[in-house]
Formats: C-alpha cells, sequence, structure tokens
C-alpha cells in the first residue's frame, strides 16, 4: 500500500504531496481525538 502511495505521489507531483500531506494530517488529528476520547 505504501509502495503503491508513493508512486501516485511521484506522477501527481507537487499537488499529490500536498493531498497527501493533508491526509496524513487529517489522520494524526483523527488519532489524536481518538486518544483522547479513550482517556477521558
Amino acid at each position: 500500500m505504501a509502495y503503491f502511495v508513493r508512486r501516485t505521489l511521484i506522477h501527481l507531483g507537487d499537488n499529490g504531496c500536498q493531498l497527501f500531506q493533508s491526509i496524513y494530517v487529517l489522520k494524526f488529528y483523527n488519532i489524536s481525538m481518538t486518544l483522547l476520547l479513550l482517556d477521558i
């Protein structure tokens, strides 16, 4: 999966990198919120 994502990013170029970054940030945010909720 990671290999496929990397290949896709290479094809998409800078726009792909921005998209991947925002997706990564959203995932990180969701994980953080989940951990906070679990702690509560």
